[in-house]
């Protein structure tokens, strides 16, 4: 049996993507003209960098939550916004002028009330001469509407690896199945066994016939600094697709070329509707130049085999 060019894309663009791709907590994004939960934190994180540079420890501690907690990179414990204000008070006097870059890679939500910075931060002395690298993780919660820093952890310099970039992707490790009335797509995803990657094994079956098979990979790409996968299906298509994490999850960009030749693009937006579930929506999708409707289907984790 084969398939149409616009099933084919359906697939390469949503439904295989899907399931081998780290869906966290993803909803439609928000209208530009409303204020996220990301903005208030981006907002908040260079508000403390801006005091950071300023040499105010009162301004900077008022970030923190009132029992709030800093930990540097010798592993000292720095618990209170009153102790948190004092430990840069004393570094200011000591390194006035001292001025603080941070490079946030990664802002993930953990519920509503709760979101996980990564990132480096790099200081340098009054006369930006010495410079300091360490990576850190800042822990956000939200009170009564307020976002403040719940902990903050300095780490040594080295950066994480490509195994540590995917590990909010995890829970996706498993199997996992969409069916309907026409097909049925089920997955497999485990980690590559040097755990740089999420692999995907997926197969396409129509009227208890298969159709299509593939994989898919998921890994860290450095010169863009975000997750990209790579799929590539038996008919000979293949394609490639960028994530971006928003308030409520990711956000896929994909393109793809098609076993007859031509091309397409789309955007897949995922959004976890329980502990073994989640919805997927398809859309801007463009297939050799023509517009595709709008598709949303819900994919579940398969039961595990009860064993006789």
């Amino acid at each position: 049996m084969k398939l149409s060019r616009q099933a084919i894309s359906t697939i390469i663009f949503g439904l295989t993507c899907c399931v081998s791709s780290a869906i966290v907590r993803a909803d439609v994004a928000k209208s530009n003209s409303k204020s996220t939960p990301t903005d208030a934190i981006v907002k908040s994180i260079k508000s403390f960098a801006a005091a950071f540079n300023a040499g105010d420890a009162k301004k900077l501690a008022a970030h923190f939550a009132e029992d709030g907690e800093y930990v540097d990179d010798a592993g000292t414990l720095f618990k209170g916004r009153v102790n948190i204000e004092e430990e840069f008070a004393a570094f200011f006097k000591v390194f006035p002028g001292a001025n603080l870059a941070v490079d946030v890679e990664q802002l993930r939500f953990v519920g509503d009330s709760m979101a996980i910075e990564e990132g480096t931060a790099a200081v340098t002395d009054a006369a930006n001469e010495s410079v300091t690298l360490s990576r850190y993780t800042v822990v956000h919660v939200r009170k009564k509407n307020h976002w403040q820093i719940a902990s903050a952890r300095d780490h040594d310099s080295e950066p994480a690896s490509n195994h540590d970039r995917l590990k909010s992707l995890e829970w996706l490790v498993g199997d996992w199945i969409d069916e309907s009335h026409e097909s049925t797509i089920e997955t497999s995803i485990r980690w590559s066994k040097d755990g740089n990657f999420l692999i995907s094994q997926f197969r396409v079956s129509m009227t208890g016939v298969r159709v299509m098979s593939g994989t898919q990979r998921m890994g860290w790409d450095p010169q863009q600094q975000q997750i990209r996968s790579w799929i590539f299906d038996s008919e000979g298509g293949f394609g490639t697709g960028l994530w971006t994490e928003t308030d409520a999850g990711w956000i896929v960009k994909s393109t793809a070329v098609l076993p007859d030749g031509s091309s397409g693009s789309g955007t897949s937006t995922y959004a976890r509707t329980g502990t073994d579930s989640f919805r997927l929506t398809l859309s801007q999708r463009i297939v050799a130049g023509s517009p595709r409707d709008n598709v949303s289907v819900v994919v579940v984790r398969k039961p595990p085999v009860v064993q006789q």
